[in-house]
């Protein structure tokens, strides 16, 4: 119900938008760019309620993943961390055998938060109380503490083991305070002091205070990659967990085990922003051998025991499925449906004999087959899932920015290459340009790969078509293919259960230095940064505020659709087409994006821009991806036929009184009024056959809106009669009317479907000729009238649009199709059309003296017409 109402609403939400943040910053000529909120004003931007660590899987109990406690062979010493030091082991060597390769989409690459604790000599926990007893809340007092103090050694003064102390004693009272297993801690406390009601609120405060200062400090402006200064942060934290699969089928319990990958990043700039941010992608894996049976408690021991078995044994592990998690979306890529493990024919069989639910689902069956496998011959089996991270915003807050920025340090990462729909906030979209083909990649050899993966990138001086020099620059930059198969840059971690009472002991202050982080509800950033939506909503997360830990994540232990994910089960269009106005958003255009869209979007330029950028977006093949959960409508109706009805202002027939033919009219009225007598009444008119074909191009910019080129051509009769007071004969002008008309029209649906009401207007050029100008049926000694406003090369002005529009009407459309195939409607509408062709008959009259008309019935130039259309409508 909620996705409903809000595709109903979006349309109007992208205006509002637009009025807000695209205008101002060009009325004003402000970047309308992230700062941290003032620290007396960020609660109001926070939920009140504290929040709630996950717990572990009762299979990560039950089964002991990270070892059994009371084994006698027990050891938990290097590194202390709740795990099994052999266990850890065995871990270690899990994670690295199925560790991602990351293609940069900007410069950040996933890191290790420790280095960040460790190179200063104050790294501090903020810890600010509130009083959230009336509203607004207010600050009432702060308190930090220094986490590189804690475990510090002690110095010959004893004054570093005495700060250490009091440090250390802050923080072991926090974690009493907040220990999230014990039923008496206090934020779970239901009783409350009469007055006042504190509130606490736990940050890490990273480099940077919004999107100028991120830039500044992560990417190097000469050489637009990241520092040498975070040389050797690059690292992914796994979280191993073991989760029980229900079957349909009465047995033994069967599990899924899964290597949750996590990824930190100092901040966000994309549609929103916030400091601080944690991401991640799940791997299930299975025995070769069990890949389409349950896995049962001794394959998990086993697989806990033994390790990675050899790449040729029948029980080696390979991948399962891979779930891309972006923002509040997930993407599961399943190996098994079809399986790609087996013989190239079986697998084409399946996967011809296997129903698509969503369009174009085989491209994606056909990129899982293929990421499979290291080699074209399908012998290498790849246990390394691919990402892409780092998404290119497509939000209207582009129109906040000045030209130049890049927008693009959104940390979700995706499977493909492509534009994803709808993943941001009031419906933005987000692009991932760079590529990779990874068995090139692979092929390149060791060397080469070492050479991307630590951050280190080859180029090459040319001159006079020679190579003479070769260059080495460092810093991962956008196209880096990161690498993360090392256990240098992994380290595993435990459910919070397993630490928690080890960072409790007063005298283990190292483990508390290493884990009291992962136990609190610490914000991994300044709590609020200014973003687009900021404040909409008091105490609300409207994609501005530092996140939480990964054991705060709803995404913790979870695989899949988990809670605050929605699976994202994309429909796949062609890029040829974009699907709202958005898709043509550039990064570095800003607010320069308003403009380009409006003029690449208005007929007649819209079909001449998708010619000429067809084979741009086909070459950099930018899918489309739609969630399942709104399916786009049309994109192309390439066949628009249809007769439209007008009633046409006669003044069209006043061309004929120009002065070539004039003279000859004058002298035809003059004759009459001699022979029979002078006229009684006014001037009437007539037209016959008024109807016209006309031919339609539309192409859609998602449901509601709409731009079509038409073009109007036919001929009808025109006349004016006045009768004779003496005999009462009828004194007639007439002429065929040959008129020619193309029309650009901007249309909005109010309402979407298989019936749409619309609104439309737009511009025109038209241009028409008089034929056969006759008076009684006599035609004049030069019936044809010149053509009036014909488009001529020579003069550039009667290229101009001569013509507005304005009108709805409603399309019904019976047969529809979202994948290749036709949709069928029809279509009436009903316009009025003001026409300002330049005729100035007032002018003609005072130079022709000959022809009498009272000027109070000359017609002025702006002429009308009432058009009713019909038309059918074939679509694409």
């Amino acid at each position: 119900m909620a996705n409903s109402v809000m595709r109903q609403i979006q349309p109007f939400v992208n205006v509002l938008i637009l009025a807000i943040v695209g205008i101002v910053p060009l009325l004003v000529g402000l970047d309308a760019q992230g700062q941290e909120i003032p620290r007396d004003e960020y609660l109001r931007y926070l939920s009140l309620k504290y929040p709630k660590i996950v717990r572990q899987t009762e299979a990560n109990a039950e089964l002991h993943l990270f070892g059994n406690t009371e084994d006698k062979e027990y050891q938990d010493t290097e590194p202390m961390d709740g795990i099994d030091d052999r266990r850890y082991k065995v871990l270690l060597d899990l994670a690295v055998e199925f560790a991602p390769y990351l293609v940069l989409n900007s410069t950040m690459v996933p890191m290790d938060f420790r280095p960040f604790m460790e190179r200063k000599e104050a790294f501090l926990l903020f810890v600010d109380r509130w009083d959230v007893s009336s509203e607004p809340p207010k600050h009432v007092g702060s308190e930090t503490i220094n986490w590189q103090l804690i475990f510090r050694p002690t110095s010959e003064s004893g004054f570093r083991a005495s700060a250490a102390d009091i440090e250390d004693c802050r923080l072991l009272s926090l974690l009493e305070e907040f220990d999230p297993f014990a039923p008496g801690a206090a934020y779970s406390s239901g009783a409350v002091e009469p007055g006042r009601v504190e509130h606490k609120v736990m940050f890490f405060d990273f480099p940077g205070d919004g999107e100028g200062t991120w830039e500044q400090e992560y990417v190097n402006q000469k050489s637009d990659a990241l520092p040498r200064a975070y040389d050797g942060f690059a690292k992914v934290f796994v979280h191993p967990f073991v989760e029980a699969v229900v079957e349909s089928v009465p047995g033994p319990r069967a599990y899924e085990f899964v290597l949750q990958y996590w990824f930190f990043y100092p901040y966000n700039d994309g549609f929103n922003n916030h400091e601080g941010d944690w991401e991640h992608i799940n791997v299930s894996i299975k025995p070769l051998n069990r890949l389409h049976e349950p896995l049962r408690e001794a394959d998990v021991h086993e697989i806990l025991t033994e390790g990675v078995p050899p790449e040729n044994a029948e029980n080696r592990l390979v991948i399962q499925k891979v779930d891309y998690y972006f923002h509040h979306k997930v993407i599961t890529l399943d190996y098994t449906r079809p399986d790609v493990y087996q013989s190239r024919e079986d697998w084409e069989a399946e996967r011809d004999n296997t129903n698509e639910e969503y369009k174009d689902e085989k491209w994606i069956w056909e990129q899982v087959r293929k990421r499979a496998y290291w080699d074209k011959d399908e012998k290498i089996i790849n246990t390394h899932p691919i990402g892409f991270i780092g998404g290119d915003n497509k939000g209207v807050d582009q129109l906040m920015r000045h030209p130049g920025s890049s927008n693009r340090v959104s940390n979700g990462t995706y499977p493909f290459q492509g534009i994803y729909k709808n993943v941001g906030q009031a419906g933005a979209a987000e692009q991932i340009s760079q590529r990779l083909d990874h068995r090139k990649f692979y092929a390149a050899g060791d060397h080469e790969r070492a050479v991307s993966e630590n951050g280190v990138r080859r180029e090459s001086w040319h001159r006079n078509g020679h190579e003479v020099d070769s260059v080495v620059v460092y810093g991962f930059r956008r196209g880096s293919v990161v690498g993360f198969a090392s256990p240098d840059r992994i380290e595993i971690f435990p459910d919070g259960e397993r630490v928690v009472e080890l960072v409790k002991e007063k005298e283990n202050a190292q483990a508390r230095r290493d884990w009291a982080w992962l136990v609190l509800p610490i914000r991994w950033g300044y709590p609020a940064t200014e973003s687009p939506f900021a404040g909409m909503i008091a105490h609300t997360d409207l994609g501005n505020i530092s996140v939480l830990g990964p054991s705060y994540n709803a995404g913790w232990n979870r695989s899949s659709d988990a809670p605050g994910f929605q699976q994202y089960l994309p429909h796949i269009f062609s890029p040829l087409l974009p699907i709202d106005w958005q898709d043509g958003f550039s990064n570095s255009l800003g607010y320069l994006n308003l403009p380009v869209s409006l003029l690449t979007a208005m007929p007649p330029l819209d079909v001449g821009w998708r010619i000429i950028s067809s084979p741009f977006k086909w070459s950099n093949s930018n899918r489309i991806f739609h969630s399942n959960d709104y399916i786009p409508y049309r994109f192309l109706s390439g066949a628009t036929l249809g007769v439209k009805y007008m009633i046409v202002d006669p003044a069209f027939l006043d061309s004929a009184l120009n002065p070539t033919q004039i003279g000859d009219l004058g002298d035809r009225w003059e004759e009459t009024l001699i022979l029979e007598g002078p006229s009684v009444g006014n001037w009437r008119n007539f037209a016959k056959n008024p109807y016209m074909t006309y031919g339609e191009i539309t192409l859609h910019l998602g449901e509601h809106f709409v731009s079509q080129n038409s073009f109007l051509w036919g001929s009808l009769m025109l006349g004016h009669e006045r009768t004779l007071r003496d005999t009462n004969e009828v004194f007639q002008i007439s002429a065929d009317l040959k008129f020619r008309e193309y029309s650009g029209s901007l249309r909005y649906n109010l309402t979407t479907g298989s019936f749409m009401i619309f609104a439309k207007g737009g511009y025109g050029l038209t241009w028409y000729q008089l034929q056969n100008i006759s008076t009684d049926g006599v035609p004049l000694s030069q019936p044809d009238s010149p053509w009036v406003n014909l488009p001529n090369w020579r003069h550039p002005s009667t290229f101009l649009p001569n013509t507005l529009h304005l009108g709805g009407g409603i399309e019904w459309v019976p047969v529809r199709s979202i994948d290749v195939g036709v949709d069928i409607g029809f279509r009436c509408e009903a316009l009025i059309y003001k026409h300002f062709l330049g005729i100035d008959v007032n002018t003609v009259v005072r130079t022709s003296s000959d022809f009498k008309i009272d000027k109070a019935e000359a017609h002025f130039p702006g002429l009308t017409r009432y058009v009713f259309g019909l038309a059918l409508t074939v679509g694409l």
